[in-house]
């Protein structure tokens, strides 16, 4: 669960953006400190109860989805 947090924090943060046309996630060069930063207002605000582990796992997993993630979407790159 909380890799799929991570993801939508990177997401609702900039740091990811997704593929209109196949709901994929993928780097567009957004700023990771921008999810670093709405992560922690989440867990002030705490959104994140139910989250397993403290906010440094936290940032750990957003780190990891970013850095994880392609540049593109690579349904879309088929077809170029």
């Amino acid at each position: 669960m909380q890799a799929e947090v991570a993801k939508q924090i990177a997401i609702d943060a900039g740091a990811l953006a997704v593929c209109t046309y196949h709901d994929i996630a993928y780097d567009n060069g957004g700023e990771i400190e921008s999810a670093y930063k709405l992560a922690n207002a989440r867990y002030t605000a705490g959104k994140y109860d139910d989250v397993s582990g403290d906010r440094r796992e936290m940032t750990d997993a957003i780190q990891h989805a970013v850095g994880e993630s392609a540049d593109s979407c690579w349904r879309c790159d088929k077809w170029k």
